[in-house]
């Protein structure tokens, strides 16, 4: 890209990708910039909601060859685009761009007084904590009750595409 007018942006689109309704799938790629830039990716159809067959993604690019890599459960069944939309000028490499049917599980994120489960998939998922965790207590709430847990199984508290909080001290009702 030589130039990118002020609001304006620079597109790479591929289209002709299949998705079904429900289904889970992951798409990837590497990215690199000659200078760090955010890049916006969506997936769109006019068979998805607001044509859009997942959620917008915005990615910081820097100068480093990185794999990015996200999973989403399709919105709609048809034939979709990809666009991915640069806003500076600069160059931009691309490689190795995978749509697979299929998702890449479940993430996991430790913080000083707790972690937080993401399940990506499209089935329940029980995770082992590797110690004695609480989860939150929301007043009136069966499931929030503040009860000590050592595992998470998605089918109560996170189903699929969704997240749990536990707390490693016990939260005051």
């Amino acid at each position: 890209m030589q130039s990118v007018s002020t609001g304006g942006n620079y597109k790479l689109f591929q289209g002709g990708l299949a998705l079904t309704m429900d289904h889970a799938y992951t798409l990837s790629f590497y990215a690199k910039t000659d200078a760090p830039q955010t890049l916006l990716l969506h997936l769109y159809s006019d068979t998805c909601p607001n044509s859009r067959c997942m959620n917008d993604w915005h990615y910081r690019v820097t100068t480093d060859w990185t794999r990015f890599e996200v999973s989403f459960v399709s919105t709609g069944t048809g034939t979709a685009g990809l666009n991915l939309f640069a806003f500076a000028p600069g160059t931009v490499w691309i490689d190795d761009v995978s749509l697979r049917e299929g998702d890449c599980g479940v993430y996991r994120r430790d913080f000083t007084h707790g972690t937080v489960l993401l399940n990506y998939t499209t089935a329940a998922q029980t995770v082992s904590l590797g110690g004695t965790y609480y989860r939150l207590t929301i007043p009136g709430s069966t499931e929030f009750d503040g009860s000590t847990v050592t595992s998470e199984t998605s089918r109560s508290y996170t189903p699929p595409s969704a997240a749990a909080v536990a707390a490693s001290r016990r939260m005051p009702k």
